[in-house]
């Protein structure tokens, strides 16, 4: 990942090594949805009521995916 823009709990993560669907693809399996946001940018749209529990899931398939 090369960066994070965006504002409050709304983020797009720039992604260089892999493309975006491919990362949507892989956590969709896992049962976490995220959206594209051009072809190097993975949108965060989590509801205003997430839970830690929820932000740590993503983290760590994010983590798992991009292995980092």
């Amino acid at each position: 990942m090369t960066g994070v823009r965006g504002k409050g709990l709304i983020a797009g993560l720039v992604i260089k090594d892999k493309p975006a669907g491919d990362i949507v693809t892989a956590l969709r399996v896992k049962g976490i949805l995220l959206c594209v946001a051009g072809p190097d940018v993975v949108r965060l749209l989590p509801p205003l009521v997430v839970g830690k529990e929820h932000i740590d899931e993503v983290i760590d398939a994010l983590d798992e995916f991009l292995g980092t």
